[in-house]
């Protein structure tokens, strides 16, 4: 595992743990080894999404609909904007709403470039979600994940920061958090692919959430050692 690998694996946790599916996305090329950009997390979530036996409501930060189906682009970046190559590719925009096969045809068309619209960086970034509105009870959200940044700053657009992701994560895994309802003191082995991060999470002492640093430092030297 690498630091791009970890950030990746961060988001995906988050969202699982927000209620969200996730799964990724390859804009492949005509050319040969080549494709034309990827997506990290292509998540969507359900507005009746529900675990009250977890006793940890959804992170406030994400504003998440209780009406719509939420369909969200999700990149975890270094920098605070998407891929050019996707953003300035509304062709590519289409192929990834066919991939997600929640609009027919004529909706993908007419949808990519209000979709390339809240793609693109602002010349004034505001830290507001940048969505669509709803289409077929279907709402489109852009989500970068910035694990470098506490949270957005005043000259910033909207994104996850590490303050807001490690705290949730942190309060829906710890043990010392642990409901009635919800045991939470069994191996993280049966989170799969996220073992290792869970693992991290559940042994972290005290109730204070770890930073990313925190984190990236631990796993890096497990890395390390295997």
């Amino acid at each position: 595992m690498d630091t791009s690998d970890l950030r990746e694996q961060l988001l995906r946790l988050y969202l699982r743990l927000n209620g969200f599916f996730t799964s990724g996305f390859i804009d492949h090329s005509p050319e040969p080894r080549k494709n034309t950009t990827e997506v990290d997390t292509l998540a969507v979530r359900f507005p009746y999404n529900a675990e009250p036996e977890r006793r940890v409501k959804v992170d406030p930060w994400l504003d998440l609909s209780q009406e719509h189906i939420e369909f969200a682009i999700c990149e975890a970046k270094t920098q605070v904007r998407f891929n050019r190559a996707l953003y300035s590719n509304a062709k590519a925009i289409e192929r990834l709403l066919r991939r997600a096969g929640m609009f027919p045809e004529h909706d993908v068309v007419r949808l990519a470039p209000e979709i390339q619209k809240i793609l693109v960086p602002e010349s004034h970034p505001e830290s507001k979600i940048r969505r669509t509105g709803p289409h077929h009870g279907i709402v489109i959200r852009t989500l970068l994940f910035c694990m470098n940044y506490q949270r957005p700053r005043c000259n910033h657009p909207w994104f996850v920061g590490w303050d807001s992701a490690f705290g949730f994560i942190f309060r829906c895994l710890s043990p010392h958090f642990e409901p009635r309802s919800c045991g939470r003191r069994y191996g993280a082995g049966q989170w799969a692919e996220f073992e290792t991060l869970v693992a991290f999470f559940k042994s972290w002492p005290g109730k204070t959430p770890p930073k990313y640093e925190d984190c990236e430092k631990a796993l890096m030297q497990q890395a390390s050692k295997s």
